[in-house]
């Protein structure tokens, strides 16, 4: 039997199955938690180097020529 001939044969069960799934559809939708202000895990690179004596701007003007050639395409 076919769903458009079984719906002719019994429309009360189908009008109550209709509803049903219609009021679910509604209470799921008003559940549903809505954030106007999601947490965004962004991505970081940390690069931890060891050169001892180097001061911060030495340390920078090293490795930014290696991080923009390996991340900056």
């Amino acid at each position: 039997m076919s769903m458009v001939t079984s719906a002719l044969k019994r429309p009360i069960t189908t009008v109550v199955v209709t509803l049903s799934l219609l009021i679910f559809a509604v209470l799921s939708a008003i559940k549903i938690p809505i954030d106007i202000f999601p947490k965004l895990n962004l991505p970081t690179i940390y690069v931890i180097e060891s050169y001892g004596g180097m001061s911060p701007q030495q340390m920078e003007g090293f490795f930014q020529p290696v991080c923009k050639t390996s991340f900056c395409m």
